[in-house]
């Protein structure tokens, strides 16, 4: 009797802990502002881990405390992004008025491609550009409507801010900080990529998980695979801000864990403001693409084509497209030409798969098939760099 009672105990202690966590945890970041307002008039944090935000200096040198993080998971068992839960505390004592208000700006292409900053890259709290009252000495900026509505329209956002607020109609006072973004943990985007219809092992786009560890992998350091973001300790100025690639010219790049490049339907239109700051978001884009008709038909099409070419005589179906080998890997013809559509084919697919239907069955030189696609600077092809993450 003595130990059933003591284990009823225990179990209803920790009922009592996994419903009081959230509250308790609010409690100690009040306690934590409560000790800061001992020692400052005005305060920032984000409230989701109690950071405290302090002012940014200088432009060529960001520090950890002048940069918080748009949060890669919002729990632990909830693997979704959250937003900073921003908020402006102001000493309990202090009576006098004051007012605040909130800008963020971002520059595409990390400031080399300014040209495609869109309007919805600079965002404003509260959005007509106006000062927020702030109530009862707290202003939860997370809360505030106009950034419900911003993120509702347009999605995360990020860059470089600025809170600025004013005390009883005194000078202005600005607190500069970055806005960035925290990676995903490797397992729970792994988790979340084999979500998506004929992802998981096996499914017909399971190379997926593989494309995004080749697209992003090694940007910060060693094994770390996902990459959505450049971290502070290895980019100093740009640390917070998403992995981007210079593609030449003016076009867009490629951001983020798939470096997702324009849309499906056009690779030179500027991306959702929400894939760049949002990891899940960018996978969603990826998925559209290579979904897309536009490449997830395109073997489809050019077998068709073939099939239905003048003198075909029945060759297509004598000798169809054979399986790709690279490295350990398989690949069906159809996904070997899907993945190698998702990083661009450079001219058109029959010069690079090429069906010759005088010649005898088989792939390879002097074979009906033969299996040219664009070769990388280091010798490789894209389908052997995808072949190598799926066998690490």
């Amino acid at each position: 009797m003595v130990i059933a009672i003591i284990i009823f105990a225990i179990a209803i202690a920790a009922f009592a802990k996994f419903f009081t966590g959230a509250a308790r945890s609010r409690a100690m970041i009040d306690k934590k502002i409560e000790g800061l307002l001992s020692k400052y008039t005005v305060v920032v944090i984000d409230a989701h881990d109690g950071k405290q935000i302090h002012h940014w200096k200088s432009a060529n040198k960001l520090k950890s405390k002048s940069l918080v993080l748009i949060h890669a998971h919002a729990s632990e068992d909830d693997i979704s992004p959250l937003m900073p839960q921003l908020e402006l505390h102001v000493a309990d004592d202090f009576s006098k008025p004051i007012k605040a208000k909130l800008q963020v700006d971002y520059q595409r292409g990390n400031g080399k491609r300014t040209s495609r900053t869109t309007e919805q890259d600079r965002v404003m709290i509260p959005r007509d550009g106006s000062f927020r009252n702030i109530e009862n000495n707290n202003w939860r900026i997370y809360e505030d409507p106009d950034f419900l509505d911003e993120i509702s329209e347009y999605g995360f956002f990020g860059g470089d801010a600025v809170l600025t607020y004013q005390i009883d109609g005194t000078e202005e006072k600005k607190i500069r900080f970055r806005i960035g973004g925290e990676n995903p943990e490797d397992e729970k985007c792994t988790e979340f990529i084999q979500s998506f219809p004929d992802a998981s092992p096996g499914g017909k786009l399971d190379f997926m998980c593989a494309i995004a560890r080749h697209e992003s992998k090694h940007k910060n350091r060693k094994n770390v695979y996902y990459n959505q973001f450049l971290q502070l300790r290895t980019y100093k100025k740009n640390g917070g801000l998403p992995v981007w690639n210079n593609d030449g010219g003016l076009t867009p790049g490629g951001y983020g864990l798939f470096q997702v490049t324009g849309t499906a339907e056009d690779p030179q239109a500027n991306i959702h403001r929400d894939e760049i700051w949002n990891w899940q978001s960018n996978v969603h884009a990826a998925f559209e693409i290579m979904t897309h008709q536009f490449k997830g038909s395109l073997a489809k099409r050019y077998f068709n084509r073939i099939k239905k070419g003048p003198q075909a005589d029945g060759l297509f179906e004598q000798c169809p497209p054979p399986d790709i080998t690279v490295g350990g890997e398989t690949f069906t013809a159809h996904q070997a030409v899907w993945i190698t559509a998702y990083n661009g084919w450079g001219g058109n697919i029959k010069n690079r798969f090429v069906f010759s239907k005088d010649k005898p069955c088989g792939l390879g030189p002097g074979k009906r098939w033969q299996w040219k696609p664009p070769v990388k600077p280091n010798g490789k092809t894209y389908l052997h760099l995808v072949a190598k993450e799926m066998e690490d």
